[in-house]
């Protein structure tokens, strides 16, 4: 597979996985504010749902949508997080970043310094 198809792919799939999760929160945050807060059987609004603690209740193909909406958002990021992994069709922007400044390697004489220390006390004396 060429190189632009692959990046192709993992935007794409990026662009689908977020995308339902938008979905799957903007019609939460509408079922929160026009479900029922209580269960009524002769609608259909028997599936609960939880917002911190305030219950409301909506119909089952409402819950299916929410929730195969998060599994969409799941399954295609942890794919696309995959590829890109495997593929690298994405540059890390942090690939092109200098090392980190004063990280002790070991090397350094302040490191020495500390290490010697530390196995004889009369070292620094």
């Amino acid at each position: 597979m060429a190189s632009s198809a692959r990046k192709t792919l993992v935007i794409s799939l990026v662009a689908i996985a977020f995308s339902s999760f938008a979905l799957a929160l903007s019609l939460y945050e509408y079922w929160l504010h026009h479900s029922p807060p209580t269960p009524r059987t002769e609608t259909g609004h028997t599936y609960q749902l939880n917002e911190h603690g305030y219950f409301f209740y909506v119909t089952r193909t409402q819950s299916w949508l929410f929730h195969g909406l998060l599994a969409v958002f799941g399954i295609f990021g942890a794919a696309a997080g995959i590829l890109n992994v495997h593929w690298k069709a994405l540059p890390n922007p942090h690939d092109d970043l200098p090392k980190k400044l004063g990280k002790r390697s070991g090397t350094d004489p302040v490191s020495r310094e500390i290490k010697r220390a530390a196995r004889s006390p009369s070292a620094l004396a």
